[in-house]
């Protein structure tokens, strides 16, 4: 096994895109689509984003609470897991990294 190096962003956002099979679940939060991903990419590289922050699409992570989505930030060594609400409440985390 070998040890990749990290990418060169400051920090690292895993966005969860799964649509969900069954909407009546709650296990599921709200993600955000595959195009609002993209979208959302788009908005990175349009806001001079890119070379802080990486986004990379997931599927399940396994812990949405009920009503939001789950995006887990990773800055450095630290790791956190935020409980989103849609594209606005991403793009204001991706905003906080950059102070």
């Amino acid at each position: 096994m070998d040890q990749l190096p990290l990418p060169p962003q400051d920090s690292i956002f895993f966005i969860c895109t799964r649509e969900k099979s069954n909407p009546e679940k709650s296990f599921c939060g709200k993600t955000i689509s595959p195009e609002q991903f993209r979208e959302l990419k788009q908005w990175v590289k349009q806001n001079n984003y890119k070379k802080k922050v990486k986004l990379i699409e997931t599927g399940c992570q396994g812990y949405c609470p009920v009503a939001r989505g789950i995006v887990t930030g990773v800055r450095g060594s630290e790791r956190k897991v935020f409980a989103c609400e849609g594209v606005e409440e991403i793009k204001t985390l991706i905003k906080e990294c950059d102070n």
